[in-house]
């Protein structure tokens, strides 16, 4: 199976994207950092920090590879453990996730604390420098799911 089929299928349990919304290509991006550097789970694709969050230019174009995940399969992982991980990662988001404005708030924190080593009780005000026009519910909201992930 192609990387960018495994990453479809990965995104098809979560449920379902469309790849002409951009909407869902953000939350695509996002819910692919988070599971590359939230659980840990290495699919191979290169980010960097853009105005919504991590962004990579390579996943963008296995998205349009997919089109919408209507045509995809859905993939499980070999590793009943890491299977595990994920079903609980996707209970963790819960109604958040395709909330555009947490997991850029989540993946943005992750992005932090990984790339410039900074404690996890001072990512909270690092994020609302770097991004002030979220409301505090936003902020903690996110923070709370940050914090959560690294336990699952």
């Amino acid at each position: 199976m192609e990387k960018w089929e495994i990453t479809g299928g990965l995104l098809k349990r979560i449920g379902d994207f469309n790849v002409n919304s951009w909407n869902d290509r953000v939350v695509a991006q996002k819910l692919v950092y988070l599971i590359q550097y939230g659980l840990g789970d290495d699919l191979k694709y290169p980010f960097n920090l853009y105005v919504h969050g991590p962004y990579s230019p390579q996943l963008a174009n296995d998205l349009y590879k997919l089109g919408d995940t209507e045509k995809v399969t859905t993939v499980k992982y070999k590793s009943e453990e890491m299977d595990e991980k994920f079903k609980k990662f996707v209970q963790l988001l819960g109604d958040k996730k395709k909330n555009t404005n947490c997991l850029e708030l989540v993946a943005t924190m992750i992005y932090i604390h990984r790339t410039q080593k900074v404690d996890e009780s001072q990512i909270l005000e690092k994020v609302k420098r770097l991004k002030p026009h979220f409301h505090q519910k936003d902020y903690l909201s996110a923070f709370n799911i940050f914090t959560r992930i690294s336990k699952i």
